[in-house]
């Protein structure tokens, strides 16, 4: 009897796949819950998009910076061409573990995508009512860091 319930016992030790969680997080509240959480999964950061968060929280976003290079978190962005981007990649680059690539003004958007751990947040920047949606899968982490990897690639200096 206990040869034949040895497998079903083997089976509970096995590693099942996680269930994707998403998440919608509304106003500016929600993503500095995103930033507190990259601070907290201490992972490499990629990002790619608007360079407007900034403008949305302006001290948070200064004293937030401080605490990702105070925690060796090593950032890589990219950020478009036009004067808004060109001059949020001058200030950031000043910064230690940070690389920043940009593309062109044409590639401009309205929101940023955010890559760290296993987690995807998407934010966008809307003065009236800016939001995220974050997305924690293993899965949808590697297949964003490869679409980054690419853009990186095809970015310039």
């Amino acid at each position: 009897k206990i040869q034949e319930i040895i497998p079903e016992l083997n089976s509970l030790f096995q590693p099942k796949e996680e269930k994707p969680i998403v998440e919608i997080l509304e106003g500016t509240e929600g993503i500095k819950t995103i930033l507190k959480d990259i601070l907290k999964v201490k992972e490499e950061w990629f990002a790619f998009g608007s360079g407007k968060g900034p403008e949305l929280l302006p001290y948070y976003a200064e004293n937030w910076e401080k605490e990702r290079v105070k925690n060796k978190i090593f950032m890589k962005a990219i950020l478009d061409s036009s004067e808004q981007g060109l001059k949020r990649g001058k200030n950031l680059s000043k910064l230690k573990f940070t690389k920043i690539k940009y593309l062109e003004q044409k590639n401009s958007s309205p929101s940023s995508n955010w890559i760290y751990g296993n987690r995807v947040a998407i934010i966008t920047w809307t003065k009236e009512h800016p939001f995220a949606i974050r997305t924690i899968s293993k899965e949808v982490s590697v297949s964003y860091r490869n679409y980054f990897n690419a853009l990186w690639k095809s970015a310039k200096k």
